[in-house]
């Protein structure tokens, strides 16, 4: 297979994952203390606490053990490992947008900015280098239709809901009962959501199934991002209902729908990328002496 150059400049892939480690071990640091120590969320409302509780599992366990691990993947050379990385700082840079910005001000919000800032300048440094034309090489094999129709169906649908939510609060003439709940003026989730990310899934979906460069590159850093989002929101719904019941019994399922969803189409189009693109600049592991003839390595121009 001919070298495929993927980066704009020479060294911008490595340079951007030399950030994952301080990320990983400051937003693990920030979640330890959420769940460890009592007085992190005293101050928050009982529900804000538990929702943020929930999260900071999720970010402990799995989070940031598996960014660590798709940077140490990326270094080697995995596309998909690459942009699925892309993906979870997306995670990180919204949630650590509401951490920093809508819990009440103490000795860790330091740490969050410090954390929305890595993850938000890594998430910049780690896309602008990329060639989106070269990348979409990539995805010539992948079930591109069905992730497109996937996205713009979560885009648009849930939009819809939680549009459906603020039109009832402003019928009402009173805040949207989550932001009661949390003890907020406004629900910043619902203010990130409608302006950005809802928008943007659904727009990006569209020029995927129209398989335009830029959209392809973002597919799988989107559905990566919903992902982690999907099983961060699962988990805080759980820790919630346990905290000040009733359990909220079909939204959990409902999550669960729409989390699997978003993996099961994350899983296939991962699976169905070309194996032969790959990440020049990397870190290759050792090989034994008697090998098959490796495949290809896309060279930065």
């Amino acid at each position: 297979m001919a070298a495929i150059p993927l980066f704009r400049t020479a060294g911008a892939a490595p340079g951007a994952l030399r950030l994952t480690p301080a990320i990983a071990v400051l937003a693990m640091a920030a979640s330890a203390a959420g769940v460890l120590l009592p007085g992190t969320y005293a101050e928050e409302a009982p529900a804000w606490a538990a929702q943020a509780t929930g999260q900071d599992l999720v970010n402990l366990l799995l989070v940031y053990p598996f960014l660590l691990a798709l940077a140490r993947l990326a270094r080697r050379g995995s596309l998909p490992a690459y942009l699925a990385w892309l993906g979870l700082l997306g995670y990180t840079a919204y949630s650590y947008l509401i951490y920093a910005g809508y819990t009440r001000f103490s000795a860790m919000f330091p740490l969050y900015v410090a954390v929305l800032a890595l993850s938000g300048w890594g998430l910049v440094a780690g896309l602008l280098p990329l060639r989106p034309d070269m990348v979409a090489t990539a995805f010539r094999n992948a079930p591109m239709r069905l992730a497109g129709s996937w996205l713009v169906l979560f885009g648009a649908g849930y939009a819809a809901l939680e549009l459906a939510v603020v039109a009832g609060a402003v019928l009402g003439g009173v805040p949207p009962a989550s932001a009661v709940a949390a003890g907020l003026p406004t629900d910043p989730v619902l203010v990130l959501d409608l302006a950005f990310v809802l928008p943007g899934m659904a727009a990006c979906g569209l020029l995927v199934r129209r398989r335009r460069a830029a959209a392809l590159l973002l597919a799988v850093p989107a559905l990566a991002f919903s992902t982690a989002m999907g099983v961060a929101v699962l988990n805080m719904l759980v820790v919630t209902g346990l905290r000040l019941p009733p359990f909220p019994t079909v939204v959990v399922a409902g999550f669960v729908l729409i989390t699997a969803g978003h993996a099961t189409v994350l899983a296939r189009v991962l699976r169905a990328m070309h194996p032969g693109v790959r990440l020049a600049g990397a870190v290759e592991p050792r090989r034994p002496a008697r090998e098959d003839r490796p495949a290809a390595t896309v060279r930065v121009s």
